[in-house]
């Protein structure tokens, strides 16, 4: 599967290459010496030079818990295939995720079959709402008619909690079927303008129930992408004011994943754990022990993440830089290069992931580098605000308040110092990421 991925669509690498030297032609016609220039100066970060300085640190910090958790797993398949100790043993890209899962199962006693038992779908939306409900101190009322385009489809509106207000609608499609938008991701549909409220769409590809009457059962990681995506809806009912480009969660690219983020660290905490918790038989919420595991693994092999992930950002920043490879040899050369110095694994023999890494030749082109940048924000948002007390009234009202209702309008700095009561910062990153104690 591996290398099926990095060879297919052959065709792909010659498009990548047209379309990097077609935006360095573009940001030369408008003044700027790469497209990396051109986007970033109107994002957080201002320029390549900043987001280097921030993954250079964060590469320096990471880096030697990285190296620990490649010894680990190289171990583990030495065990798995009867080698000795010191015999010579390399971690292929494929073993990665496998040794990662037969990791948290024998050391962390976290077997991901036996969590799915404890997080059917219906209970996880029923429980994710009211979660959002409270903190948000919003109401979500569920409606019976209206226009849908598939029957699975449920729309709810949004009132204030306390004024009674209207927010919003919002719909959730969270099934896969024949012809659907393959991806988790939300759409707006309708920006708020005069009478006319706010309407995003959720779309999700999470298992449905089966046939024979099991309910879907989602794995944790699931939980928390559901958590994540309906943080972006509540990020476009909750922008404030009349409806334009920079309304809506319209804000810069290094900072809309920031709020969804945030409210990631929810599905960590074992109060909402256990309400977000019921197996599907017996209705009981997760075990103590296995809830610990849980929590005690979030962090396994976290280095080895990160480095892949800033390997991922400067991949972008690279090929969108003031040196654009010029071929399809020069594109293999620079992955084959940054895969290994960076994330530590060597790529596959004529693998290129460029063939399939879709961000880049959307909107995430010289942004990547912004889901490290917006997690840095987010980490210190909760510790800050919410750690504390998951359910604060009043950290749920700043929150909505304060970083949500902007949108994109005016310095997003400025909004996060307000709710912070302090300029932002990267310690609490670090230390929920178990790279500092």
């Amino acid at each position: 599967m591996t290398m099926a991925r990095g060879t297919k669509p052959e065709g792909n690498l010659s498009l990548v290459l047209k379309g990097i030297k077609l935006r360095k032609e573009i940001a030369g016609l408008l003044g700027y010496d790469s497209w990396a220039s051109y986007v970033t100066e109107t994002r957080m970060a201002g320029s390549p030079t900043n987001i280097n300085e921030f993954m250079d640190d964060i590469c320096t910090q990471a880096k030697p818990g990285a190296i620990k958790d490649l010894e680990r797993l190289v171990g583990l398949k030495r065990k798995d295939l009867g080698l000795a100790a010191d015999a010579e043993c390399t971690l292929e890209s494929w073993d990665r995720s496998y040794y990662h899962q037969v990791l948290l199962k024998d050391e962390y006693g976290v077997d991901n079959e036996l969590v799915r038992q404890y997080f059917p779908l219906d209970h996880v939306v029923e429980v994710t709402l009211q979660v959002y409900q409270e903190l948000l101190s919003l109401k979500f009322t569920e409606l019976s008619d209206f226009d849908s385009w598939h029957e699975e489809v449920r729309c709810f509106v949004v009132h204030d909690e306390a004024s009674g207000d209207l927010v919003g609608h919002f719909y959730m499609d969270l099934h896969p079927r024949e012809g659907k938008y393959g991806h988790a991701a939300i759409f707006h549909l309708l920006k708020r303008k005069g009478p006319q409220a706010a309407v995003d769409c959720m779309l999700c590809n999470l298992p449905a129930p089966s046939d024979d009457g099991t309910p879907a059962l989602l794995m944790h990681s699931n939980v928390v992408t559901f958590f994540h995506e309906f943080g972006h809806i509540m990020h476009g009912l909750c922008a404030e004011g009349e409806g334009n480009s920079t309304r809506l969660a319209k804000c810069p690219r290094d900072f809309v994943e920031a709020p969804s983020q945030m409210l990631e660290n929810w599905c960590w905490q074992p109060i909402v754990l256990q309400r977000l918790s019921k197996h599907h038989t017996t209705g009981e919420s997760l075990p103590e022990e296995l809830l610990q595991s849980l929590v005690a693994a979030k962090n396994v092999n976290e280095g080895l993440f990160m480095m892949r992930q800033i390997y991922l950002g400067t991949l972008d920043l690279t090929i969108h830089g003031v040196e654009v490879p010029q071929t399809e040899e020069a594109l293999q050369a620079l992955v084959d290069k940054l895969n290994l110095d960076v994330s530590l694994i060597a790529n596959p023999p004529g693998c290129n992931m460029l063939r399939n890494f879709g961000h880049l030749m959307n909107q995430y082109s010289a942004a990547y580098y912004g889901y490290l940048w917006a997690e840095v924000l987010s980490a210190d948002m909760f510790a800050t605000r919410f750690e504390a007390d998951c359910f604060s009234k009043k950290a749920g009202m700043d929150y909505r308040k304060m970083v949500l209702a902007p949108g994109g309008v005016g310095d997003i700095n400025d909004h996060l110092t307000r709710f912070l009561g302090r300029k932002p910062e990267r310690t609490a990153f670090l230390k929920s990421r178990g790279i500092l104690n």
